[in-house]
């Protein structure tokens, strides 16, 4: 019986361990994301006059936006780097209507999912940057304040990653879904 709670305890030991491990390289993305979004969100509060939510939230629906219409439109511009194997006779060709409605219809499913990515995102934000504000109070002023903001998205990162995978492990698969085939 111990020999089995022994088990299941290294068993989760390493587990967390993978997560904190495997949350190393994704903060690292999330982080040089999150300096270009500060410099956006202090660029638009500073001309708008905007609070601190609907600065950040627009910040994140744009960022979103780009790395949606990235992941939307990738296969589509891979694939239209490959060489043909013929010519597509005429009645099956796309018209230059059809191709444009087709585009503007991915814009408009990739500007939906980054509203829908911008709402989940904000509470990981929020929380986030608590943690930069209490790592810079913790810290001291003559710390770089990229310090601050890196352990925030490192702990921000390593909850949002056992949030999908050990909460909610359907999240993600639910998320590719709403982008390549929802909103039809």
């Amino acid at each position: 019986m111990s020999e089995a709670i022994l088990d299941f305890a290294a068993k989760i030991a390493v587990s967390f361990f993978e997560l904190l491990k495997g949350s190393l390289l994704p903060s690292l993305i999330i982080f040089v994301l999150a300096i270009i979004g500060i410099g956006l969100r202090d660029r638009i509060s500073a001309e708008t006059k905007w609070k601190w939510l609907s600065s950040t939230l627009i910040v994140t629906f744009v960022i979103c936006f780009c790395l949606s219409l990235l992941a939307y439109f990738y296969p589509l511009l891979s694939a239209a780097q490959e060489q043909g194997l013929g010519e597509l006779p005429a009645y099956l060709a796309s018209s230059p209507i059809e191709i444009i409605a087709s585009f503007a219809y991915g814009i408009a499913k990739a500007a939906l999912f980054a509203a829908v990515l911008a709402l989940l995102l904000l509470p990981f934000e929020l929380v986030g940057s608590y943690v930069n504000s209490v790592a810079a109070k913790n810290l001291g002023r003559k710390s770089n304040p990229l310090i601050g903001l890196a352990a925030a998205s490192y702990i921000m990162t390593a909850i949002g990653f056992f949030i999908v995978f050990f909460i909610m492990p359907q999240a993600l698969t639910g998320l590719l879904y709403l982008l390549y085939f929802g909103f039809t």
